[in-house]
């Protein structure tokens, strides 16, 4: 995969009328860039939306709701500003699916509007060093906001293919922010932290079927020699 694939851009351009009313249809976007470095540490970097103003069209100002030292997990929310549509809409983001190194679902909601934003991690099949994203993104605005609808089909006309076009320019340039000494020293310790959880898990697992064994096997030889003297 070669540079930036516009997959397809689903737009219902129309609004549907119902019994007189104007009524909002979703409008789906779906793009593919291929950037530097491997499909964990890439989705590392784009879960953090404070990342976001490096890349994402209007997005002014982005925050961390809650602890910012800690890593991004499942239920992480954040606070952005962003600017679309003409208007200045702030809006609040939460992280609800992450599969380490292969997907990230990012749910946002504003007065406005809703967005589900999907992103899929992968290895390049030709070169170790790169990955490629995939993001697909569905816009769908309030019903009383049905008004808005042509151009919420213009921003998603031309919007997520230039998140994309910008993520690929970031990531790929000389001074690329995955590669920073900030980002780096973030990542390999939370890469060390991930380590020792699991390694923690696989120990308590172990001990507690180690202790299982041994109750067993006791309780075993106690009715055993219980058996014998009565014999």
């Amino acid at each position: 995969m070669q540079g930036l694939q516009r997959r397809s851009v689903q737009q219902h351009t129309r609004i549907a009328r119902a019994g007189g009313r104007l009524r909002c249809v979703a409008v789906r976007a779906d793009h593919t860039a291929r950037v530097r470095g491997d499909a964990r540490r890439v989705q590392r970097w784009v879960a953090d939306m404070r990342h976001w103003t490096q890349f994402y069209p209007g997005t002014k100002s982005a925050v961390k709701i809650g602890n910012g030292l800690e890593p991004i997990r499942l239920g992480s929310k954040f606070e952005t500003l962003r600017e679309m549509l003409g208007l200045k809409l702030p809006m609040t983001y939460e992280v609800v699916e992450l599969e380490p190194g292969k997907r990230l679902v990012l749910s946002g909601l504003s007065e406005h509007h809703t967005q589900m934003d999907q992103f899929f991690f992968m290895a390049d099949r030709h070169d170790a060093n790169f990955s490629c994203v995939r993001y697909i993104t569905t816009v769908q605005l309030r019903e009383w906001r049905a008004y808005l609808q042509p151009l919420a089909t213009r921003y998603m006309a031309k919007v997520p293919e230039e998140a994309m076009s910008s993520l690929q320019k970031t990531l790929n340039c000389s001074k690329s922010p995955v590669f920073s000494a900030e980002f780096e020293q973030a990542y390999r310790a939370e890469m060390r932290s991930s380590s020792t959880s699991s390694r923690g898990g696989t120990t308590s697992s172990s001990k507690a079927s180690s202790k299982s064994g041994t109750t067993s096997s006791r309780n075993s030889s106690s009715r055993t020699s219980t058996g014998s003297s009565k014999g």
